[in-house]
Formats: structure tokens, sequence, C-alpha cells
């Protein structure tokens, strides 16, 4: 009846896939009943089909900007003969459309259509799109840059950049569509680059021209030492090239196992070769604080502690390996300091100071200064002075 004809046509759309030559209408009307695939291009068609497959072909999401709503699992159809039977999710297994035309000698029709892949049959499916996944992958590269060149995807951010680039499997039957994605992502922006006021968004092309010794900073929202964030702040000064990497977008390509967790992670070990003098900022921050010039040290200690010039942005106080390093460009370091001198009880006063104007800092100061000399070092008037004139100029 009119009621379940209209019910199983918005159900079911398309009654076949890619049968050539074959046209539809519905009737009385008239009106074209179209097939599904066909007029979505060219598909790839797998060599050493196993013999349950009559028939596959299979190609990359035709659309570029239908992969917004990409989760990472394809969806491709069981045909019987060209008739549509069931759809079949493959998880984690991205960018597949199609059909596959199942052998009438292997499979038979049941009333359920729900279970005509038998669960016995599952993993063979599986097996046969990802045996088919590498040439899809890079098949899918042409229209990924045909959509660039029309600017189809101009309002992607960063971050969805990014978790396309993490997607790319990195194995070696992946190795030619892998090329093919990291000669286009070359272009595209996966990274961040510290600048004059902020970070900025970058390519890889733009970090392989920062030239060598690149630092590699810790992610936006990892939480970081602030020996490591004012180790980048000193680098970038220095006129070092510092980057850090992206992280994937949370609901998107959710369901697809990214061999990196970051674009960092990414370049770090896959791109050694091309980038051969990347530097891990967490790696070297101490050493670089170590080297920086001392305006003037206060305790000589051990543990000595020391005044620099590290910018207002730096933490006011910073715990090394060897001692502590007071920051007086910033406002709470001066005041650390000043309290120092006043009260000019060694290194446990140094703690109360930090603790009153500095609290964020009291807990490396305090376990730095715990084995301090039991002997308090004070300070002669002439060594006081000397210490504020430092700081005047």
């Amino acid at each position: 009846d009119a009621e379940t004809f209209e019910l199983l046509m918005e159900q079911f759309p398309h009654w076949c896939h890619d049968v050539e030559g074959l046209s539809a209408r519905t009737e009385p009307d008239g009106r074209e009943l179209r097939q599904n695939g066909l007029e979505q291009g060219a598909a790839t068609k797998p060599q050493d089909l196993p013999d349950w497959v009559e028939r596959a072909l299979l190609r990359p999401i035709s659309d570029p900007t239908g992969w917004d709503v990409m989760t990472g699992n394809s969806k491709v159809a069981v045909l019987y003969r060209g008739i549509f039977v069931q759809e079949f999710e493959a998880q984690g297994i991205w960018g597949i459309e199609g059909s596959i035309d199942v052998d009438p000698k292997r499979f038979k029709p049941r009333l359920n259509r729900e279970s005509f892949v038998a669960s016995e049959f599952e993993p063979q499916v599986m097996e046969l799109l990802q045996g088919c996944h590498p040439a899809i992958l890079e098949a899918m590269v042409s229209p990924l840059k045909r959509a660039l060149d029309e600017g189809a995807l101009a309002k992607w951010h960063a971050r969805r950049w990014a978790s396309l680039w993490l997607a790319i499997p990195r194995s070696a039957e992946y190795a030619s569509a892998t090329g093919e994605w990291d000669a286009v992502f070359s272009r595209l922006p996966a990274f961040e680059a510290r600048g004059h006021d902020d970070w900025e968004t970058v390519s890889l092309g733009d970090i392989e021209r920062m030239g060598h010794d690149i630092y590699v900073a810790p992610m936006a929202d990892e939480e970081s030492p602030n020996t490591v964030e004012a180790a980048v702040r000193l680098l970038y000064s220095m006129g070092k090239p510092v980057v850090r990497g992206l992280r994937r977008e949370d609901h998107w390509l959710q369901n697809v196992s990214m061999p990196y967790g970051t674009t960092a992670d990414l370049i770090i070990h896959a791109f050694a070769d091309r980038i051969p003098k990347l530097v891990t900022v967490s790696n070297v921050a101490e050493e670089l604080l170590g080297k920086i010039a001392k305006v003037a040290p206060l305790f000589s200690g051990p543990p000595s502690v020391d005044l620099v010039k590290l910018g207002r942005d730096t933490a006011p106080v910073l715990r090394l390996q060897g001692g502590l390093l007071v920051n007086i460009d910033h406002k709470a370091g001066i005041s650390v300091l000043e309290e120092t001198l006043q009260k000019n009880g060694g290194h446990p006063s140094l703690i109360a100071c930090v603790a009153r104007h500095a609290p964020d800092q009291l807990q490396d100061t305090a376990e730095m200064l715990l084995d301090s000399p039991e002997e308090l070092e004070i300070l002669s008037p002439l060594r006081r002075r000397f210490v504020k004139n430092k700081i005047s100029k």
C-alpha cells in the first residue's frame, strides 16, 4: 500500500547501488528513483577479492566538505546482485564509502535483512576494507587538494587539520599514502610558533624553513614547571625558533586509533630525518636557565640564590637543581628581595618572604632551602648596598 511504500522509501532511499545501466522511476508520477554510488565518482576496484565477494566498488568519501562529520567509522553497502540488503559499519577505518556485492553461492538471503552479514563474516568484511584502506587514503588526496584550491575548507581550524594528519597510519603498507598526505600537509597549519605577542599557527614547511636548533615547547593545555615556561620565553628573547604541537579535535574522528597523540610527537618521531635539530625544551630548561647572566648573588649557599632578569611574565622565583633564581623583573620578585634584605636572616628569612609575596612558589622554595646551612648567612651593610645598587640600575 502507499503508506508502506513511502515508509520504505524513507528508510531505504537507495534500492540499488553501483549497478551500471540500471534506471528506475516511480509510478504513477514518473519520478526518477536514483540508485546510490555511481554518480559519486570513480571507485577503487580491489584486486584479489576473496571468494565470498562477487564485486567490490569502494571509493574515498567523495566530497571533502562532507568530511566535517567523519567519526572515524566507514559505512559500506552490502548488496545481493545489486540489491541493497545491509549497511556495514567498519569501526576505526575511516574515509571509505561504496558497496560490496556478495556471491550468492556463499550468502543466502534471509528475511531478517539486519543479520544478512552474519557474525562469522564480519571479520572477513573488515579484512577486505583494511586491505583497501591504504589505496583509499591515497585517493583522498586529490579531492583534498581541489578543496584547498577552491577554498572549500577555509573555515577549518588548526586542530581540525592536526587531527586529520594524525589519523594517517604510519605502517609500511601505508607508506605511499603517507607520502602523499605529508606533501599536502607541508603547507597546512598543524603547529603553533611563538610570536611577538602570542602563539601563531604555522605549517610543517614553515618549521623546516626555520633552520636548525628548533625548540619544541609543551602543549598549550599541558601544565608545565615554571622553569620550562621561563626557558620558552628566554629562547624567544634570544631569537630562537620555538614551536609546539596540537592535539586532535575532541569529537571528530574520535573512533580512529592515532599513532601519535600530538603533532609535536609526530615530527619528533616521524620527521627526525627532515628536521634533525629538534630540541625538547623540557629536556634543556634547567641548563639554559643555569647559563643566564646573573645580576648579583644574594646567598652563596649551598643552595645558592641568585638575582636574574627574566621578564615580567616569568615567575618571581624559579627552582633549579643547584639553587634558586629570583626574577627581579617581576614585581613580586622585587618585593621578595627587598624584604629579605631588610630582615637579613639568611635562607630561612627568604622562605617567609616568598610565602608573603610569591605564595605559588613557596613549595619549591621551602623544599630547596630545607637543607640550608645551620649558620645563617648574614649580609654585611656593604653587601646589601651592593645588591640594592644592582637592582636599581
